[in-house]
C-alpha cells in the first residue's frame, strides 16, 4: 500500500489530498500515517483494475513531487495525473472502491482549479466529490471530509461565510460522531482540526464569536492528538484560538495564550517556518484588540520583516501582514504612514488576482476608506468603501459590518446619496437581526436606520445610548482606553443623531468618551485617592494604582522583545513579579474596602449636572473630534447646545497644525487663527456667550495644540496688541473632563511654599553633538527628542552635553513672587536633590529647564525633564521621565513646566497633554500651567511671576493666566511683546 499525503499548510486546510494503493484482499481495514498525517480507508471491494492502481500511483507521486518543488509546471504534473485517474475511474464499475479513487482524483482536480485562480471550477470539482463519496463516507472518510473541507475553502475565499459554515458544520459532526466509534488516526485528526479551523473563520464572520471560540478550543485538542503538543501546526491551531478569544472580547486569555505561542515558535520552530512569522503577526493583532498599539505596531513590523525575508513581498500573506500594519498605523492616528501602506498592500492583492482572499481585500479597502476619511479625502474615501461594500455584499457577513458599514453610510450621507446610505442601513439592519450579532452592531444599525430615515421596528429603546455604551465597555476592556478608528466611526454615528434630535443627553455621553484620555484616567485616579474618606484607603488605592502602573510597563517591555525576537526571559520574570505585586495589592484592598472599585469607575454625567457645575459667568466649550467631523458643543448655567463643525475634522486639524507651524518658528498666521475662531465658534448663537467670562476648555487630538487664546475673532492684517484675541475676552483653562472630577480643595495660595528648579549644570559641552543639535532645533528651543539622548534605555550623556546651558535669571525672577521659596540650581537642580526634597509638602513646582519629547526608549515612547549632570556616584541619570514623575507623591496646587512642548503627547500621534500633564495629575498636580512651543526666557519669567502674584490675590488660575498675558503684551521691555508667539505659549491645565 503507498500513502500520499498532501498538506499544503500546518494552519489552514487548503486540501489534503489522500492517495492509496489498496491490495486485493477483501474486507482490509487499511491505516497507515506518513509525514505530519496520514489517510485512513476500510471498505470491503472486488479486484481493481491495474490501470487504476497505478494511475493512482502516479497521482501520488506527482503530488509529492509537488509538495517538495511547488511551482506551475509541479502543479500542472498533479492536475494531469489527477485528470487520468478520473476518466479511469468513470469507466469502471461505481463501488466504494471505486468511488473513492474516482473522488480523490476530484479533489485533486479542485485544488489544482483552486490554486489557478478558479474557483468555479474548484467549487464544482469539489461538490461532485461530495455526491460521488457521500454514499460511502464511512468507507473513505478521509476522501468526504476533504471535498467538504475544500468547498468550505472555496466558499470562504467568495466571502459564502454562512455556506461554507453549513458545510464545515456537517464534517465537524460526522468527524466528532465517528471519534468513539472507530480507532483513532493522526490523518482525521488533522483533518478535524482543519475543519475547525475554517468553521471558526467563517463563525467569526458570521459574528458567532462564543461558537468561533468554541470551535478552535476543538481543533488545539485534535491537533495535539494528531501531533503533540509542540508541533508547528499544534502551535499555530494555539494562536489563532488567541485570536478568536480577542473577537469574543476575552482579551486576558487571548494575550496569554497569544504569548505562549510566541515563546514556544522561539523555542521550537525555525524563522524560516511560516508557523514563526503568523505567531508574531497574531501577537501584533492580539495586543492591537487589548489596546497595546503602541506594542503592537512594533510587533507587527518585526513579522512583516520576517514575512519578507523568508516568503518574499509578493504573496497573499505579505498583503495580510501590511494590512495589519496600515490598520494598526489608521488606530494610533499616524494615517500618513498607514495609507501608503494599505496602498501596496492593495496592489500586490490586485496582482494576486483571483487566488487573493475576499477576506483580505475586504480588510484592506476598509482600513484604507478609513484613513482616506480621516485624511479628508471624501471622494476616495467614498469610492474605496463602496468597493469594499460590494465584496461584503457577496457575504453579509456580520463581524465585518461592524467594521466597514458605519463608514460607507457617513460617506454616502456626506456626498448626498441619502438613498445610498439608507440601502446601507437596510443591510446592517438585516444582519443585526441575528440572534448572536453583538450589542455594537445592533445599536450602529439602528442609529444609522434613524439618520437615513429608515424605519426600523426592532430598534427599540435609546439606540444611541446603546451605542455610546457598547463603545465605553470595548474601551473599559481594553488596555489604554484609547479609542480605535472604528469606534470613532461609532461615535460619531451617536454625535449625528444627537445633533439631528437635539438630544443633548447623547452628546454628552458621546463626547466624554471622544474628548477623554490618558489625562482624564489619571484624573480620576488622583480623584479617588482624594475621595477616600479615610487616610489608609487612598494610601492603599495608590500603591494599586502604582503596582497597575509598573506592571503595564513591565509587560510592555516583555511583550516588545517578545514580539521582537529580543531576551525576553528576564523581562517574563519582571512581568511575573510585577504581576504578583498587583494581585497582592488588589487582594489586600479588596479584603479592607470591597467596594473600592466604585471610586474609579467611569462616571457619567447629566446635563444637569454639567450645568450646575459651571458658575454663572463660566461656560464649557468641548471641540470633539470624531474621525471623519468634528462637532462643538457649548453649556452654560441656563442652556446646552451641539452642532457639527462645517469644515472635516481633516480640514481643522490642517489649520490648527498651519497655525501652529508658524508660532513654532516664532511667526503668527492671523488667517489661519481667525479660520479656527469661525469654525468653532461661526454656528453658537452669540447669546450664548453674552455673560460668559471664563471659558473651561475640553478637546483632543489636533484641537489639543490649538492656543485658544491666540484665537481672532475678527480678521486682521498685521498683528498688534489690541487685535481681538480671545484672550481680551475670555479667561480660558483646559479640562480634562467635561464634568469637573470632584479631588481635593485648592488652598490659600498666600502661605504657600514653592520649590523652582531650573538652570541645572549642563552635561557638558561637546561642540560636534551641539552644533548638529542647533541645525535641527528653533532658536531658544528647550526641547530634543528623546530619542536623541537615549541610548539602551539610559540617559546618553553625550546627547545630553549637546543641549544650551539656561540662565538662572527666569528662577530669581519667578521666585520672588513667593514667600518660601526652596530653590535648585545649577548642581544642586540635580534628580537626586529633587528626589530628596519633601516633595509632598509644596504648594508650588516650577520646573525651568529643557524638555524632552516623546521618543523611542527600548521601546517605550514617553516625555521627560533635563535636570542637572549626575554625579559620580548618583543614584539618578538627570534624567526625570513621564513614568518616574507618575510615581511621585505630590499635593500641590501648581506645578509649572516652563521649558517648551510640555503639552505634548506621551507618543507618536499621542494627543496633547497626555504625556507630562498626565504623569503630575496622576502624581498628585492639581492645577498645570504647560507650554505650546519654545518659552522666551524673558517672557517665561514676567508671565510666571505674574500668574503666582495673581494667584496669590486670590485669582482662579484661568483669570491669573489671563491678566498675566495681557500684560505681557504692554510690557515695553519684551521685545515683539504683540506676537503670540511671546505671550500665548502658556496654557492653564485644571
Amino acid at each position: 500500500m503507498l500513502l500520499m499525503v498532501r498538506a499544503a499548510s500546518t494552519d489552514r486546510l487548503l486540501g489534503v489530498v489522500c492517495m492509496v494503493t489498496i491490495g486485493r484482499t477483501a474486507g482490509a481495514a487499511l491505516a497507515v500515517a506518513l509525514g505530519l498525517a496520514g489517510c485512513e480507508t476500510a471498505w470491503a471491494g472486488a479486484e481493481l483494475p491495474a490501470s487504476l492502481v497505478a494511475l493512482n500511483q502516479a497521482l501520488s507521486q506527482a503530488v509529492n513531487r509537488g509538495n517538495a518543488n511547488p511551482n506551475q509546471e509541479t502543479q500542472a504534473a498533479s492536475v494531469q495525473a489527477a485528470e487520468a485517474l478520473i476518466a479511469a475511474a468513470e469507466k469502471a464499475p461505481l463501488s466504494a472502491v471505486t468511488a473513492s479513487y474516482l473522488a480523490r482524483g476530484l479533489v485533486a482536480r479542485a485544488d489544482g482549479a483552486r490554486e489557478a485562480g478558479d474557483l468555479d471550477g474548484a467549487l464544482a470539482s469539489a461538490d461532485r466529490a461530495y455526491a460521488v463519496v457521500g454514499p460511502y463516507r464511512d468507507h473513505a472518510p478521509d476522501a468526504y471530509v476533504q471535498a467538504i473541507a475544500l468547498a468550505g475553502d472555496v466558499e470562504m475565499r467568495r466571502a459564502l461565510y454562512g455556506k461554507a459554515a453549513e458545510r464545515l458544520g456537517e464534517a465537524a459532526r460526522y468527524l466528532e460522531q465517528r471519534r468513539g466509534k472507530m480507532p483513532a488516526t493522526p490523518a482525521l485528526d488533522m483533518a478535524e482540526s482543519n475543519i475547525a479551523y475554517v468553521l471558526a473563520l467563517a463563525r467569526l464572520q458570521l459574528g458567532e464569536y462564543d461558537e468561533a471560540v468554541r470551535a478552535q478550543e476543538a481543533g488545539v485538542a485534535a491537533r495535539v492528538r494528531a501531533v503533540g503538543e509542540f508541533h508547528p501546526s499544534t502551535i499555530s491551531a494555539r494562536y489563532n484560538l488567541a485570536l478568536r478569544l480577542m473577537r469574543a472580547g476575552r482579551n486576558d486569555e487571548a494575550e496569554a495564550l497569544a504569548r505562549l505561542a510566541v515563546e514556544q515558535v522561539t523555542a521550537h520552530v525555525p524563522k524560516s517556518d511560516l508557523g514563526h512569522v503568523r505567531a508574531v503577526e497574531s501577537l501584533a493583532l492580539v495586543l492591537a484588540g487589548a489596546g497595546k498599539r503602541s506594542e503592537a505596531v512594533e510587533v507587527a513590523r518585526h513579522a512583516l520583516d520576517i514575512r519578507v525575508a523568508t516568503t518574499g513581498s509578493q504573496d497573499g500573506n505579505f498583503a495580510s501582514g501590511l494590512t495589519t500594519l496600515g490598520g494598526l498605523l489608521t488606530d494610533l492616528g499616524r494615517y500618513g504612514e498607514a495609507e501608503p501602506a494599505l496602498l501596496r498592500a492593495i496592489a500586490t492583492l490586485d496582482a494576486l488576482g483571483d487566488r487573493a482572499s475576499a477576506q483580505d481585500r475586504l480588510r484592506s479597502l476598509t482600513f484604507l476608506g478609513h484613513t482616506r476619511t480621516a485624511l479628508g479625502k471624501q471622494a476616495q474615501a467614498r469610492e474605496t468603501l463602496d468597493q469594499a461594500f460590494e465584496i461584503w455584499s457577496r457575504s453579509k457577513a456580520a463581524g465585518a459590518a461592524e467594521t466597514l458599514l458605519p463608514g460607507v453610510a457617513l460617506a454616502r450621507l456626506d456626498g448626498g446619496d441619502s438613498a445610498g446610505a439608507a440601502a446601507v442601513a437596510q443591510a446592517h439592519l438585516a444582519v443585526a437581526k441575528g440572534p448572536r450579532v453583538p450589542a455594537l452592531g445592533k445599536a450602529q444599525a439602528c442609529v444609522m436606520a434613524a439618520l437615513a430615515g429608515v424605519e426600523a421596528p426592532d430598534c427599540v429603546g435609546r439606540a444611541g445610548e446603546d451605542l455610546v455604551r457598547a463603545v465605553a465597555d470595548r474601551l473599559d476592556a481594553s488596555a489604554d482606553g484609547e479609542l480605535l478608528a472604528a469606534d470613532r466611526l461609532s461615535l460619531e454615528l451617536a454625535m449625528r443623531l444627537a445633533v439631528q434630535r437635539g438630544d443633548m443627553q447623547l452628546a454628552l455621553n458621546a463626547s466624554q468618551i471622544l474628548v477623554g484620555s490618558k489625562v482624564a484616567r489619571s484624573t480620576r485616579l488622583a480623584a479617588a485617592r482624594a475621595g477616600a474618606a479615610d487616610p489608609a484607603l487612598a494610601m492603599r488605592l495608590r500603591g494599586l494604582q502604582d503596582a497597575e502602573q509598573a506592571y503595564r510597563r513591565a509587560n510592555s517591555v516583555y511583550l516588545l522583545l517578545l514580539g521582537n525576537g529580543g531576551d525576553w526571559e528576564a523581562a517574563r520574570a519582571a512581568r511575573d513579579a510585577a504581576l504578583a505585586e498587583l494581585t497582592g495589592q488588589r487582594a489586600a484592598l479588596a479584603q479592607a474596602d470591597p467596594s473600592w472599585a466604585v471610586l474609579a469607575a467611569r462616571q457619567a454625567a447629566s446635563p444637569d449636572e454639567l450645568a450646575a457645575s459651571l458658575a454663572k459667568d463660566e461656560a464649557a466649550l468641548a471641540i470633539i473630534p470624531a474621525l471623519g467631523s468634528s462637532f462643538v458643543m457649548l453649556a452654560t448655567a441656563d442652556n446646552m447646545q451641539v452642532q457639527r463643525m462645517k469644515p472635516t475634522r481633516a480640514a481643522f486639524a490642517g489649520t490648527a497644525v498651519q497655525l501652529r507651524r508658524a508660532l513654532d518658528r516664532g511667526a503668527f498666521d492671523p488667517v489661519a487663527s481667525h479660520d479656527l475662531y469661525r469654525a468653532i465658534f461661526a454656528d453658537l448663537p452669540a447669546a450664548g456667550l453674552r455673560n460668559t467670562r471664563t471659558l473651561r476648555i475640553v478637546t483632543g487630538d489636533d484641537a489639543a495644540a490649538i492656543p485658544f487664546a491666540a484665537l481672532l475673532e475678527k480678521p486682521i492684517g498685521a498683528t498688534a496688541k489690541h487685535a481681538p484675541f480671545l484672550i481680551r475676552r475670555y479667561a480660558m483653562a483646559i479640562s480634562a473632563t467635561l464634568v469637573p472630577v470632584r479631588g481635593q480643595a485648592r488652598r490659600s495660595m498666600a502661605q504657600g511654599t514653592m520649590l523652582a528648579l531650573g538652570a541645572p549644570t549642563p552635561f557638558g559641552a561637546d561642540r560636534l553633538a551641539a552644533n548638529n543639535l542647533a541645525a535641527n532645533s528653533p532658536a531658544g528651543a528647550r526641547t530634543v527628542l528623546a530619542s536623541a539622548v537615549f541610548r539602551g534605555g539610559k540617559a546618553d550623556t553625550t546627547s545630553l552635553a549637546a543641549l544650551p546651558t539656561l540662565e538662572s535669571a527666569e528662577i530669581a525672577t519667578v521666585t520672588r513672587s513667593v514667600r518660601n521659596a526652596t530653590v535648585l540650581t545649577g548642581a544642586a537642580a540635580s534628580e537626586d536633590a529633587f528626589r530628596a526634597s519633601p516633595l509632598d509638602q509644596y504648594r508650588v513646582l516650577l520646573f525651568a529647564t529643557h524638555a524632552l519629547v516623546a521618543g523611542e526608549m527600548e521601546g517605550i515612547s514617553e516625555p521627560a525633564l533635563v535636570l542637572a549632570r549626575p554625579e559620580e556616584r548618583a543614584s539618578g541619570d538627570g534624567v526625570l521621565t513621564a513614568s518616574e514623575i507618575s510615581l511621585l507623591r505630590l499635593d500641590a496646587d501648581w506645578v509649572i513646566l516652563s521649558a517648551c512642548n510640555t503639552a505634548v503627547g506621551d507618543g507618536e500621534a499621542a494627543p496633547a497633554y497626555s504625556g507630562l500633564a498626565q504623569a503630575f495629575r496622576y502624581a498628585g498636580a492639581r492645577t498645570l500651567m504647560l507650554s505650546h512651543w519654545p518659552v522666551r526666557d524673558d517672557a517665561a519669567a514676567a508671565i510666571t511671576s505674574s500668574v503666582l502674584r495673581e494667584a496669590a490675590g486670590g485669582r482662579l488660575p484661568a483669570e491669573a493666566l489671563r491678566r498675566a498675558m495681557l500684560r505681557a503684551m504692554d510690557d515695553p521691555k519684551l521685545p515683539d511683546a504683540a506676537n503670540p508667539h511671546v505671550w500665548a505659549p502658556f496654557v492653564v491645565f485644571e
